[in-house]
Order: structure tokens, then C-alpha cells, then sequence
């Protein structure tokens, strides 16, 4: 009987090893698509970078048969207990992220931005959470996916300290999308894609400096088409190739939104490679229940070069099944 149960938790220790090295698997396949121009990444690549998701899931359950491994024995396997470190492999594997500001307080001639996040679900039609929160955490941008008419115009009436937007709610689709600004919003691009699914980008000016904020929600990845669609979406921001990006595709840039992507999926490592880093950290944002801890981080900043991350937060519950973020940066001195 022990040695049925020492061959599961092996096989099983083994299946938790293979998920923590996923990531780069998925990384490879899709970025030697690209380079190769095979289009679409297949259903091999596509399953891989949905499993590549629940990287959590697997460093929980590496940690846990590895010590009931190590119990099993007749006695203790104390030497196999150095191999719980593996389970690190899930920073390593992440995507890679912005630099942190050294300094608390502002440095000479650099300018900082607040800019929020919040899926608020297109069946919620109660923004007073939302807005509660955004009182005690004030943003000078805020991105909201899944927006509906009722939650746009309630949010628009409410948030007299971002009385600039460009809102493109939808009725009965999860596809509705604004931005709310404390500064004005220039050279507003909302760019469909071939599904009608928007990126809608525009730029702001930050204490003289303009600055570009994309906001985008592509399809979840539930099938290989919305897997190659999402991740050539992401690359397409990185690189400056696409239209929300506006006339000027040098700017300092921000790109915000639910992107249906985890720190461990090929779309981050693509937006890396083409210059976009993560601001957000490893903490789940869907499903918001049990404080994001059982979910995976799908809500995310990402930003170009010039910048540092100040500090970043999740919020509370707001009637959404995601949690919104809040994320300070800090623009890196550079010429107005």
C-alpha cells in the first residue's frame, strides 16, 4: 500500500513541476510563432498558456505533497526538504517588472501618476462601492472595463475630480470601456478590432509631459483564436504598431486594463519583450472572493521604460467578480 502511495505523490510531484515550468514553454512556442509567421499559435501552444495561469495552484500543491512525501517514509526523507525552494520558480517565471522608485519623495524633475483599474462587471449597476473607495484612494486616471450606460453616467456625475473621459459603455456586452481623467484627454484613438472588441487610447499631460494611456480589454483566451488575438493585441502596443498608440508612438506609455492574462501567460512575456513591464504584482484580481488569494492576476499596468513604481494596492469588494488596483508611478526626468 505504501509504495501505491509513494507512486501517486511522485507522479503527482512531478505533474506540479512540469506546471511551474510551463511559462517558459508557452513563452517559447508563441514567440517562435511570431518569428516564424505561423499565425495563430495552435491548440498545443494554447493549452499550455491556460494551464501556464494557475501557477499559484501548482507551487501550493509542489509544497504540499513534497511534505507529505517527506512524512510518508518509513522515516523522515528530511534531505528532499531543500526542494520546497522550487516553488520560487514562480518569480522567476513572471513576467518581467517595472523597477521599483528608490525614493519616497518625489526626485528633481520627475512627475508622478495615479492611475486605477476597475473590471466593474457589466451586470453591476451600483458604482457606490467604487466610488467610496476612489474617495479614500484617489486616482488621476482611472480604466474601467465591462462598462455599462447606467454605471458610466452614475460615474461621471460622482467623480467631479475626473471630470475628463472618454466613455464607450455597451449595453449586454462585457466589452463597454472608459477612461476618467483628473487632466485633459487629447488625441483620443478608439480602435476596434476586427470582433468590435475596442482599445482606446489617449494621451495626458503629466506637469508638461505627455503621456500615453491605453486602455484594453480583449477577449479571454477560451479558445486558440482569442489566445493568438490577445497575445498579437498586447505585442502590437509593445511594438508601436498599433492605432491606439495615436500620432506620436514615441510617448512614455501606460497600458491598462483586464487583459486576461497572468504574469506567467505568453501575452506579458510578449508585451515585455516589445518594452511593456508589469507594475501589478503576483496577487489574484479574478475571482475577487477570499481576498484575490485562491485567483489569478488578470488586472494589470503596464508601462514603458521611463518608469518606476511608487506603490501598488488592491481594493476592496465593489459588486464586481474582480478587484480593482491602484497603482502610483513615477516618471523618469525627461525633456517637457
Amino acid at each position: 500500500m505504501r509504495q501505491w502511495i509513494d507512486t501517486a505523490v511522485l507522479i503527482a510531484l512531478s505533474g506540479c513541476l512540469l506546471g511551474l515550468l510551463l511559462p517558459w514553454l508557452s513563452a517559447v512556442l508563441v514567440r517562435h510563432g511570431l518569428q516564424s509567421g505561423l499565425g495563430e499559435p495552435g491548440t498545443a501552444a494554447w493549452l499550455i498558456d491556460l494551464a501556464a495561469h494557475w501557477q499559484q495552484l501548482f507551487a501550493v500543491g509542489w509544497i504540499a505533497l513534497l511534505v507529505l512525501w517527506c512524512a510518508i517514509g518509513e522515516s523522515p526523507r528530511l534531505q528532499w526538504l531543500p526542494l520546497l525552494a522550487v516553488a520560487g520558480l514562480i518569480w522567476l517565471s513572471a513576467s518581467p517588472a517595472l523597477p521599483t522608485a528608490r525614493a519616497a519623495g518625489p526626485s528633481p524633475g520627475t512627475a508622478s501618476l495615479r492611475i486605477v483599474v476597475a473590471n466593474v462587471n457589466v451586470a453591476n449597476r451600483d458604482p457606490g462601492r467604487l466610488i467610496a473607495w476612489l474617495r479614500q484612494h484617489p486616482g488621476d486616471v482611472l480604466v474601467v472595463p465591462e462598462l455599462n450606460p447606467a454605471y458610466a453616467e452614475a460615474l461621471a456625475a460622482a467623480l467631479t475630480d475626473l471630470p475628463h473621459h472618454s466613455l464607450h459603455p455597451m449595453t449586454g456586452s462585457a466589452f463597454g470601456i472608459g477612461v476618467y481623467a483628473r487632466m485633459p484627454l487629447r488625441d483620443v484613438v478608439l480602435a476596434p478590432d476586427d470582433d468590435g472588441i475596442p482599445a482606446l487610447g489617449a494621451t495626458v499631460d503629466l506637469d508638461g509631459r505627455p503621456v500615453r494611456v491605453v486602455a484594453v480589454h480583449p477577449m479571454p483566451p477560451i479558445a486558440s483564436r482569442w489566445h493568438g488575438a490577445r497575445d498579437r493585441l498586447l505585442h502590437a502596443l509593445a511594438s508601436g504598431a498599433h492605432p491606439a498608440l495615436g500620432p506620436d508612438r514615441n510617448l512614455p506609455r501606460l497600458l491598462a486594463g483586464d487583459l486576461n492574462a497572468t504574469p506567467w501567460s505568453s501575452a506579458l512575456h510578449l508585451a515585455a519583450d516589445g518594452g511593456l513591464r508589469r507594475a501589478t504584482g503576483l496577487r489574484g484580481t479574478w475571482p475577487a472572493h477570499w481576498g484575490g488569494y485562491l485567483g489569478i492576476p488578470i488586472d494589470h499596468v503596464l508601462g514603458s521604460a521611463e518608469w518606476q513604481v511608487v506603490s501598488t494596492r488592491q481594493g476592496p469588494d465593489i459588486g464586481s467578480d474582480h478587484a480593482p488596483i491602484h497603482v502610483e508611478l513615477r516618471l523618469s526626468p525627461g525633456q517637457p
